[in-house]
């Protein structure tokens, strides 16, 4: 410019003012993009959340199932001893009933032969 005159619109002190005007337009740009696309992350980040809360409840009742059916388990296994157990006893009283009575038809048995040997006595010996 010359001394004392404004400058005129092809002025090289005019073009910063342009480079900054630009420059800012530009990084209304950037922002507006920045923010567009942290709006969408935030988007995505709260549906990965929810999914993962769901996911979460998913997990934990399946757990939970597995934990019941796992205490069911338990207290059928636990009737099933008990019942094991039980049998077990009344087959040793079985046993030891089974062994008894044999014993007594042994003893029956030998009981018999001899009154019948005392039978054939009185009926061999006159009276």
């Amino acid at each position: 410019s010359q001394d004392g005159q404004q400058p005129s619109e092809s002025d090289p002190e005019d073009v910063p003012t342009t480079e900054t005007e630009s420059h800012q337009e530009e990084k209304g740009y950037v922002q507006e993009k920045a923010a567009m696309a942290l709006e969408i992350a935030q988007k995505k980040v709260a549906e990965l959340e929810d999914h993962m809360k769901d996911d979460l409840k998913y997990f934990h009742s399946k757990i939970e199932w597995y934990v019941n059916q796992q205490i069911e388990f338990e207290k059928q296994r636990a009737a099933l001893e008990a019942e094991v157990s039980m049998l077990k006893s009344e087959k040793e009283a079985l046993q030891n009933n089974t062994t008894r009575l044999t014993t007594e038809v042994a003893e029956l048995k030998l009981r018999d032969e001899q009154y019948a040997a005392m039978d054939l006595e009185l009926v061999e010996k006159p009276c």
